[in-house]
């Protein structure tokens, strides 16, 4: 394309784009060229030409264009630029429209850009001085060589060499064909003749795309980079022309998009010539785009020293930069990704901490302690924050790590700043109940929630209530909870009772208070009582809150229907729905938060029940229950072990609390009458430390999870209300298939591959949900945990898989437990929203032993089913029962020479199926396989 037809479609464009236009033209070099398009009378937009006089130019803007509306319009002004137009009548047109520029030397380049050799453009824009018309005359003077290369993109060209041998390879044979091929190179990305000779471009086609990638590469980097670069060979890649740096930038994606394993394999080769380059400098001066491995790395060594030096920020902007548009390097590298993470969320606690000093200072009451902790902005984020480090921490901190001995010391760096705030945070509200009282305003009360949220719900005549008592849900647990929730979603807070236990908070959760006081029964702490008899366990709180909301209730049952967490979520929907269709009132218990902590597993599960507890409020709203309540006993601390326990002598003793006959004066503690706390017929008093430490029992107890204590995560616990007023949810019309393809494992993650389908008939693409959440489960094997670690291609929310129709993801996740040394899995749609067909993977899995695994259950037999060929299944079922096999009887079994050809190259796969594991030793007689 010439000149003045690239310069023609560029004004066109701006002009169908943004209407009114002023060109300005500060050297007067498209004066002839506007004059001309004046003459033709057929451009599709008028033209106002400025040609000295302001008056006759503004005359002809009112004559065309009243009022300057949007309409096309073209205004040339030449002699000005975004300066000088401002001091000239035109200021208005200027401000009403849209600007536009164009340096001559730029078109020339865009223009000659894949049509001439960069050196001799740059050449001709040296002599300088030249017109529009010179520059048409002299580009006129290159042509498109006759060659099998004219027609092709840069993009397809990049394909040819890169990928698959094709075609384009069997062109390129001769060492003119390679010329001709170099000189295209050169004109659509600038590739130099000193660049090659410093890459040591040698007469072959490999070399030659070796080089030309290497081109391309240093080209992103270098213009990428905060600085100059240091070497010599590379400093004119900077000065690079716009277009040319566009089509080399172009195809550097392309080739990472499309072929990204090259990629690796070229910027690996590429970054052996730059190990000076990408040493000098800073990490910050790299850029925000890592085109070699040691970009990232030297990055994610900053980060790492970020941590150390407490610059929390720093260290959060360049990994969540590095995480939420990851690179090659970090999407293909499990260990760097897993270190990213590390450095992500132990940069956003260390950040929390900072953004969240002394969240008390100037708190005057206990509602004022409470709408600090509980905000937005307030410590619980802090709490959240922590709670996402030490699961992180967890899961990914392992000295196979790179940087393991740098990640190590600032995570325990940061959980010393944690530790530091939560003293200092429980002290002051601990000092602040000494001042004001222990126990809050009835409308902060546990003791009052059921009578003053639950009980009115239970009273509508038409609406179904479903009150979820949740076992440890701390309050920022229920903020994530509630996230994820849809309908109308209210979350407040409240305190709990004291001491913080379960005796205590899931017993005054049923209608136990009688103005505002609580009767103990008989022991402290081991129930309360309700009239006539006292409400201790499961069963009689159910009947306090039938007794209190359902004894006059008509056209229902008239005692709630009790439920646990996984009774809802594993009974099939339609006898869910038959279940609660009569209740007005349905119980749900939950107890997996606290079992699971007080197991010391907490932190590898808490994310799964956060996500069942959201599938249980979705699957109970299919069923028809409308009304819901998700409220808890008590919160928890999570500590480590860098702290010793307090040991103290006397009193009934529990690790956060002393129970007293006598008060005790220590300056260490708090000490709380009963009667204070309106336990009407109790003596005694509570003491509690003023710290985070636990007192020292007998009995071990959990070493992270601990509870009973007078901190705000242990004492706030929420209520959450969520109300689904529309009626139940309902299938769609469209239908969804999983599909999963298992991957070998990686060291000691097991992998997947999965995608959700569509697999509707007829039915509209608006109607087709964009996402869905995905969930692993173990198949026969209840004491086996799935730990999902990371996912790539999918969002991981509560150990759920948030996964885009058709998008693949592949999924890196870990089986712990005792119930089984493999087990088999299944994928499916844990809300129960949607037509999603379930998938169960006939492979094996490995489990991590945390403990001794039972008998084998029938189960573990139907591993035969999933091979097609009988004398196989004979050999394993040889090794199954006597443990080994010698390579000669194996031979003996297949028989037929194509079976024994298959046996030994599908070997690999025909293990997954297995429910036990087989390893090959070498003997002097050949192979034996040996059950491990």
């Amino acid at each position: 394309m010439s000149l003045t037809a690239t310069l023609e479609k560029q004004i066109t464009g701006r002009l169908r784009e943004r209407g009114l236009v002023l060109w300005l033209d500060k050297e007067g070099v498209y004066t002839p060229f506007v004059d001309r398009l004046l003459e033709r009378n057929d451009f599709f937009a008028p033209v106002v030409a400025f040609r000295g006089s302001f008056l006759e130019s503004m005359l002809a803007l009112e004559n065309l264009h009243e009022g300057l509306d949007p309409a096309p319009l073209l205004v040339h002004v030449p002699g000005h630029n975004e300066t000088s137009i401002r001091q000239t009548p035109l200021l208005e047109a200027y401000r009403a429209g849209t600007r536009f520029e164009r340096s001559l030397d730029t078109l020339v380049r865009e223009v000659a850009a894949g049509r001439v050799p960069p050196a001799e453009t740059e050449r001709f824009l040296a002599r300088g001085g030249y017109t529009l018309d010179e520059a048409e005359r002299w580009l006129e003077g290159f042509s498109p060589e006759d060659d099998f290369l004219k027609s092709l993109q840069p993009e397809w060209v990049l394909d040819g060499l890169v990928g698959p041998a094709g075609e384009l390879v069997r062109q390129i044979q001769k060492p003119e064909d390679r010329e001709t091929l170099r000189r295209f190179l050169a004109r659509h990305t600038g590739l130099s003749p000193e660049f090659e000779e410093f890459f040591g471009l040698e007469p072959s086609l490999r070399s030659l795309t070796e080089t030309w990638v290497g081109w391309l590469l240093v080209v992103e980097y270098v213009n990428d980079l905060g600085r100059a670069p240091q070497m010599p060979e590379l400093r004119p890649l900077a000065t690079l022309s716009a277009p040319l740096k566009k089509t080399s930038l172009a195809l550097v994606n392309h080739l990472r998009d499309r072929f990204p394993e090259s990629y690796r394999a070229y910027a690996l080769e590429t970054e052996t010539l730059l190990e000076p380059e990408l040493q000098a400098g800073t990490a910050e001066e790299l850029g925000k785009i890592d085109t070699f491995s040691r970009e990232d790395t030297r990055l994610l060594e900053a980060a790492v020293a970020c941590l150390q030096d407490e610059n929390w920020g720093q260290a959060l902007t360049w990994s969540t930069a590095r995480l939420e548009a990851p690179s090659v390097w970090v999407q293909r590298d499990l260990f760097r990704r897993q270190e990213w993470s590390l450095v992500q969320s132990a940069a956003r606690l260390g950040k929390s901490l900072v953004d969240c000093r002394q969240p008390l200072r100037g708190a005057r009451s206990l509602e004022d302690a409470l709408e600090r902790y509980t905000g937005p902005g307030g410590a619980q984020a802090v709490d959240r924050s922590h709670r996402h480090f030490e699961q992180e921490r967890m899961q990914l901190l392992n000295p196979q790590l790179p940087h393991f001995t740098g990640l190590e010391g600032a995570c325990s760096q940061v959980r010393r700043r944690y530790r530091d705030w939560l003293d200092e945070l429980t002290a002051a509200f601990s000092d602040l109940c000494s001042e004001h009282g222990f126990l809050p305003p009835p409308l902060l009360q546990q003791r009052q929630l059921y009578e003053q949220v639950v009980h009115p719900m239970t009273q509508s005549a038409d609406g179904r209530v479903a009150f979820f008592m949740v076992d440890a849900l701390r309050f920022e647990m229920a903020v994530e909870l509630a996230e994820q929730l849809e309908g109308q979603v209210h979350l407040k807070a409240r305190y709990s009772e004291l001491p913080s236990i379960t005796a205590v908070g899931m017993n005054v959760l049923a209608p136990v208070s009688r103005d505002g006081n609580l009767m103990l029964d008989n022991k402290p702490f081991n129930g309360f009582r309700a009239g006539e008899y006292s409400v201790r366990n499961t069963e009689q709180r159910v009947r306090a809150m039938g007794e209190r909301s359902l004894s006059l209730h008509s056209g229902s049952r008239r005692t709630p229907l009790r439920l646990t967490l996984l009774d809802v979520i594993n009974t099939a929907p339609e006898k869910l729905a038959k279940q609660v269709k009569s209740a007005a009132l349905i119980v749900v218990h939950s107890r997996e938060i606290d079992e699971s902590g007080e197991s010391d597993i907490g932190l590898a599960t808490y994310d799964r029940w956060l996500g069942q507890l959201r599938s249980a409020v979705q699957h109970l709203r299919n069923a028809g229950v409308d009304e819901f309540v998700i409220s808890s006993d008590h919160g928890f601390l999570l500590l480590d072990d860098s702290r010793e326990p307090c040991t103290y002598h006397g009193g009934e003793v529990d690790r956060r609390f002393i129970l007293t006959d006598t008060p005790i004066r220590d300056e260490s503690m708090a000490t709380v009458p009963l009667r204070s706390l309106n336990y009407g017929n109790a003596e005694g008093h509570l003491m509690f430390l003023r710290d985070s430490r636990v007192f020292k029992r007998k009995v071990t107890g959990a070493s992270t999870f601990v509870h009973g204590g007078n901190s705000l995560q242990e004492r706030v616990i929420p209520v959450l209300s969520v109300s689904y007023r529309t009626g139940p949810a309902s299938f769609g019309l469209a239908r969804y298939r999983l599909a999963a393809q298992v991957l070998a494992p990686f060291m000691d993650y097991s992998r997947l591959r999965v995608t959700l389908q569509d697999v509707s008939e007829g039915v509209l693409g608006y109607a087709v949900p964009p996402v869905l959440p995905i969930a692993l489960r173990v198949r026969g094997a209840e004491k086996v945990e799935v730990l999902i670690q990371q996912a790539q291609g999918a969002r991981l929310v509560n150990q759920q898989l948030h996964l885009e129709l058709g998008q693949e993801a592949e999924v890196f996740f870990k089986l712990q437990g005792s119930g089984a040394a493999r087990v088999h899995l299944e994928l499916y749609h844990p809300d129960g929203t949607e037509n999603v067909e379930a998938l169960p993977l006939a492979e094996f899995f490995d489990v991590i032993a945390t403990g001794p695994a039972p008998a084998a259950t029938p189960e573990a037999l139907s591993w035969v089913d999933h091979f097609d060929e009988p004398a196989i299944v004979r050999v394993f079922q040889h090794i199954e029962k006597f443990a080994s096999i010698e390579e000669a009887e194996v031979r003996t079994i297949l028989e037929r020479r194509s079976v024994i050809r298959r046996f030994t190259l599908e070997w690999e796969s025909f293990l997954r199926y297995l429910p036990f594991s087989v390893r090959v030793e070498t003997t002097g007689a050949g192979k034996r396989y040996l059950k491990d």
